[in-house]
C-alpha cells in the first residue's frame, strides 16, 4: 500500500476537515469513548496534512 500513489489532496478539504473536527481538548463530559473517537477523527486530519504537503514538496500539486 505504501507504493500507491495518493489522490491529490486540497487544502480547502484540509481546512474544512480541520473546522468541523477541530484539534482541541476533550471536554470533561466527554466519555472515554467519545475521547478516543474524537481522538481518530483528528489522526486523520493529521494524516491528510502531511499527505497534502508531501505532495506539495514533491511537485505533485501546487499551493491552492
Amino acid at each position: 500500500m505504501e507504493d500507491e500513489l495518493m489522490p491529490l489532496i486540497s487544502e480547502a478539504m484540509i481546512n474544512r476537515l480541520e473546522q468541523l473536527y477541530p484539534d482541541k481538548c476533550p471536554d470533561l463530559t466527554n466519555t472515554e469513548k467519545d475521547v478516543w473517537f474524537k481522538s481518530d477523527q483528528v489522526s486523520v486530519i493529521r494524516f491528510l496534512r502531511q499527505i497534502y504537503n508531501d505532495q506539495l514538496q514533491q511537485n505533485i500539486l501546487t499551493k491552492d
